[in-house]
């Protein structure tokens, strides 16, 4: 059964704040871009200038996030624009029945465990750490739909992820602090299509320590 979110399948997602980070995330390949929530009209001090530029400059799906289980902030964020909402376990919960939000809009959810989850439901696997979302992926049943957010910043995070069974890679705003992040970025894309061939990440592995970057 096709879902919405399947056009993301094998694809590289990449947290953004400003039209010069969307640019290089979209040139290097990214299938979607995620507006960094410290930007979101949503937060405390936000507005909906940063998104409306996102929105007017880049030509590939942008999803926002909001409090889980706030379906007015859902409203609100896909009337501004999103493509796609993203309940992020990162805000205070609401704790309340979104699955009206869900049979409304293209929505993503959290996890904190693949158990039951059920099939052909895209949900976000949020972890700390590699050895927790390799622990939970290993967990992942025929026709589960898995996108991976975490410490996730190099050539090795994303082939090994993939390895472990992520359909789909989120990378945080974080990537931006590398100083060559124009050409570093597209590499780390690469490697999810070439997550299972040693010899090419080989050539696209350089271990690096951020320094200053775009921002």
């Amino acid at each position: 059964m096709f879902h919405v979110f399947d056009i993301f399948r094998g694809g590289v997602i990449i947290e953004v704040g400003n039209t010069k980070e969307s640019a290089i995330a979209e040139a290097s390949g990214a299938v979607a871009l995620l507006l960094a929530a410290e930007e979101s009209p949503i937060a405390p001090d936000g507005n909906d200038v940063s998104m409306k530029e996102i929105l007017n400059s880049s030509h590939i799906p942008l999803l926002t996030s909001f409090r889980p289980g706030h379906k007015v902030e859902a409203e609100i964020l896909y009337n501004i624009g999103a493509w796609g909402l993203y309940e992020d376990s990162r805000y205070e919960p609401l704790l309340l029945n979104s699955q009206e939000i869900h049979s409304e809009y293209p929505c993503l959810s959290d996890v904190v465990t693949l158990e039951g989850v059920e099939t052909n439901t895209p949900v976000v696997l949020r972890g700390d750490s590699l050895e927790f979302l390799s622990e939970e992926l290993a967990k992942k049943e025929d026709g589960q739909y898995v996108f991976v957010s975490g410490p996730i910043e190099t050539v090795s995070d994303i082939a090994f992820l993939k390895r472990a069974g992520a359909d789909v890679i989120i990378l945080s705003r974080s990537v931006f602090d590398y100083a060559d992040s124009r050409t570093y970025i597209p590499r780390l894309i690469e490697a999810s299509f070439y997550y299972d061939n040693p010899q090419k990440l080989s050539t696209l592995f350089r271990a690096e320590v951020p320094e200053e970057g775009v921002k």
